[in-house]
Parts: structure tokens; sequence; C-alpha cells
């Protein structure tokens, strides 16, 4: 067999090596995470969203966390009732350990499948996909089973049913687009936006595509209004331009890479004369990054729209006329080293990421031990950042979370940071502080010196017990003060 031939077989086959690049991409780092952590989940969004599942399934839905101090509103999503759908402890942590080799795969093929109706070339298409299931922001989003999984399968699903003939395709379409309009109002602006570029373009079905841009905006406001005024789901919104494009490379938690950006500005112009068929990509790109801004960091929304142009940017390497093509064969080597280094780099970064096997034993044993000594569960102190995993695994509330007050943070940092043990421990017993627990590398992350906040103050054995010790981790029983 030629390697022409060979080729062109590959290609005829795209959706299947589309489907098992995205596994094998999932696959690795998970794989290598299990050799390292058993089946520990990765991140911490994953551990809350599981947690509030369980909480939905035994008890309905509440609007205050109980394990926070201050008793904040959940951070509620649909995706967090589908889960809670399923009952149990282990079946919901079953389906999240088991998502990411369903909606992976199936959202990069039909991100494939999607750009064939824009009469994008096929190689064109499997590049992009693969482009895409390698992107850092695919890996970090499948890989730790968030909520934008959900969002971008039901949004892709629903798109491309769109553009199928017929009463029950348009049926499910709206329906996969209404769904995904629950995981997040990205979701339902570009649904929106472009199903009006499908209705700008169509003839026969533009009345139906109007009848679903009406159906699903006003199923998306009164979704919105129930979840905004009724449970109080009111999204905190801060504006940072800076945050609209994360490179992965440069140490950001997730993004998108250098090269990937590089490519898609070459793709940018390179496409530009076929601008006509491609408004979409440009437009939803545009809203994309306006919307990462203002709101929470959806990556992977940046990642699709991204890979077309990518993909755009190395056919436009490929097909230049290159005076010396030792040239041309070391850009392109450049440009797969530069590619696989962001996938590579990140999935490494991936099998680290906390918690780790000792962190979740510490804290179940935590939860063992309060539950012991206790009546009642005690707060615990902790560097911001492991919060869910903490009340995921040991069961009690905790001081600090991302939806906490200035004067919270400001408190935790006096806690951390103070050398006076007056102010600390009245600002503990404020707070009900029972517990100091301290992950691995904790003390290298918050403090400089041995000597310095907190950790000068924890030598008081009069104030606080060691009570564990292993592995790097640390917790420390704030000591009641006696009777007079």
């Amino acid at each position: 067999m030629t390697s022409s031939s060979f080729l062109r077989g590959w290609v005829k086959q795209s959706t299947l090596v589309v489907a098992l690049f995205s596994v094998v991409v999932i696959l690795t780092p998970i794989a290598a995470r299990y050799l390292h952590y058993d089946n520990l989940l990765i991140g911490g969004e994953v551990y809350y969203n599981a947690r509030i599942a369980e909480d939905i399934a035994q008890k309905g839905i509440m609007l205050y966390d109980r394990l926070t101090f201050s008793g904040e509103h959940y951070s509620l999503s649909a995706f967090n009732v589908l889960l809670a759908a399923l009952g149990s402890r282990s079946r919901i942590y079953l389906a999240l350990l088991v998502m990411p080799f369903v909606l992976g795969p199936l959202s990069a093929v039909l991100l494939y499948l999607w750009l064939g109706c824009f009469r994008i070339k096929r190689h064109v298409r499997i590049v992009a996909a693969l482009l895409f299931a390698a992107s850092p922001a695919f890996l970090h989003t499948f890989c730790s089973s968030s909520i934008e999984a959900a969002g971008v399968f039901t949004l892709l699903l629903g798109l491309l049913l769109a553009t199928r003939g017929g009463f029950a395709n348009r049926l499910a379409a709206l329906l996969a687009l209404m769904i995904s309009a629950l995981f997040g109002p990205l979701n339902m602006v570009i649904s929106l936006f472009t199903l009006n570029y499908y209705a700008s373009r169509a003839n026969k079905s533009r009345a139906m595509l109007w009848v679903m841009m009406l159906s699903l905006a006003v199923f998306s406001i009164f979704f919105y209004a129930f979840w905004c005024i009724h449970l109080n789901q009111i999204p905190r919104i801060s504006f940072d331009p800076v945050r609209a494009l994360l490179l992965s490379d440069l140490g950001s938690e997730t993004g998108v890479g250098v090269f990937s950006v590089v490519l898609a500005a070459i793709g940018f112009i390179y496409c530009w004369r076929e601008r006509a068929h491609l408004r979409l990509f440009y437009w939803a790109l545009l809203i994309v990054l306006a919307y990462n801004t203002v709101s929470l960091n959806y990556y992977i929304y940046i990642s699709l729209f991204i890979a077309p142009f990518s993909a755009f940017g190395i056919e436009a390497v490929l097909t230049r006329e290159w005076d010396i093509e030792t040239i041309k064969k070391f850009t392109l080597l450049l440009i797969l080293c530069g590619l696989s280094f962001s996938t590579i780099s990140y999935m490494h970064r991936l099998v680290w990421f906390r918690p780790s096997r000792e962190e979740a034993y510490s804290l179940r044993w935590l939860g063992s031990y309060d539950s012991y000594n206790s009546k009642e569960a005690r707060l615990v102190l902790s560097e911001p950042g492991y919060g869910s995993m903490i009340q995921y695994f040991s069961g009690l509330p905790i001081v600090i979370t991302p939806k906490s007050s200035d004067v919270i943070i400001n408190d935790t940092r006096t806690m951390f940071h103070s050398r006076n043990l007056n102010r600390t421990t009245s600002i503990m017993e404020r707070y009900s502080v029972a517990y100091v627990w301290l992950g691995e590398g904790a003390r290298e992350r918050i403090w400089k010196k041995d000597d310095e906040g907190l950790l000068f103050l924890l030598r008081n054995n009069k104030t606080f017990k060691n009570i564990y010790s292993d592995n790097g981790i640390e917790i420390w029983e704030v000591m009641q003060p006696e009777e007079p």
C-alpha cells in the first residue's frame, strides 16, 4: 500500500480517527493519574458538583450551603440536578468517572461533522477536530468532568441537528439546545446567534428556524428568571480583559496553547477571502472572547472556535510556495513540536492536579476524627482552592470559598499571616475554627519563611495541637481555652 492510498483511507475513516484520538488524549493523563492516585477525580470543581448532587438527591434543592461558615447560597446548575437523578453517591461518582470518555470523543466527532455544513474541506475538518481534542482546554474540561463538558456536547449536537432537514431533526435540535442552555447562558447566546445565521441563509425552512429561535429565547428567559430570582443564583461579574485569552503554556490552570493562537491568527487572515461562509466563526469567536472578560472562564469555547482557524493556518503553511523546501519542512516540524508540547505538558500537569491520594486520605481521617470527638461538625481553615475537596471527603464546613465576602477573605489572610496570637485566636474563635489543614506544599505556597505568620504560632502547644502529619500534610487542632 502506497503512502497516498494510506492517507486516503485514513481520511475516509475520519470520524473513527477523531474518536480514537480523543479517547487516547483523555485516557493518557487519567491512566497515568490512576497509577499514582487511584480513581480520584481531577480538580476541585468536580467534587463540589458531586457533593451538591448528593445533597439534592438526599434532601432536595436547598438554597444555602450548610458546609460554609456564612451559609452561602449554593452555586447550583442543571448539571447538579441531572447528576442527582442518579441517586446514590457511588453512582454519581461513577458517572463523573465515565463522563470524559463519552462526552469528549463525541464532542470532537460532532465538531468534525458540524464543520462539514460550512463547505470546509474534509482534511481541514479532521485537523480542526484533532486540534480541538488536543487542546489544553479540552483536556481540562473533559478530564475534570466539568459542567462545560456537558454544555459543549449538547451545544454541538443541537447545532448539527439544526442543519438537518425534517421536523424530527429540528425538534431534537431544539431539545438539545434547550438542555445546553441549562448549562450556561453562553450556550444560549451561541445557539441563538447560530440559529439566526442558519435562518438568514435558509429558504424553505426559515420559518421553522425562527420558531426554534423564539422557543429557545422564551425558554431561556423563563429558566434564568426562575434560577436567578427564586433560587438566588445571580452570577458574580467582574471585568478582566486579560482573562479572555490566557495561555496554558505560560502557566495558567487552563487556556489555549501559544502555537494554536499563532496558527489561528494565520488562518484568520488566510480564509478572510472566504469569510462569507465562515462569518459565523468570526463572530462566534469574538462573542466568546467578550464573554470571557466579564464572566466565568469558558476556555473550551475559545478552543472550539479557534480550532478551525488553526487548521486553516496549517493549510496556509502547507499550500504556500516556499523557495526552499527545507525551510518548509522545518516550519512544519516546529509547528508539530509546539502543538505537541502544549498537549503533553498539560497532560503532565493534569496527572498531578489536586487532590492527591494522601490528601484525600487525610481529609477522610479528619472527618472520622471530628465525628468521634465532637457532636457537631467543626470548621476547617485551609488555603483557598481546597475547600470543595475538604467538604466532600471530610464532610466538614470550611471558612473561605470562592464566593466569600471581602471581610472573610481579609480575616483568612490575617489568620495565615499574623504573628499576634491574641489577634489570630480571636478571629478563629469568631469563625469557630477548630482545625487548620495544610495540604502538600502548603507551607511553601502560603509562607516564605518557617517562622512567618501562623507557622510561628503553631509552635504554641497550649493553643494548637498537631493531630496529623504525614506525606507533607499537616492537621492542627485549635485547642479550646480552659474554663477559669
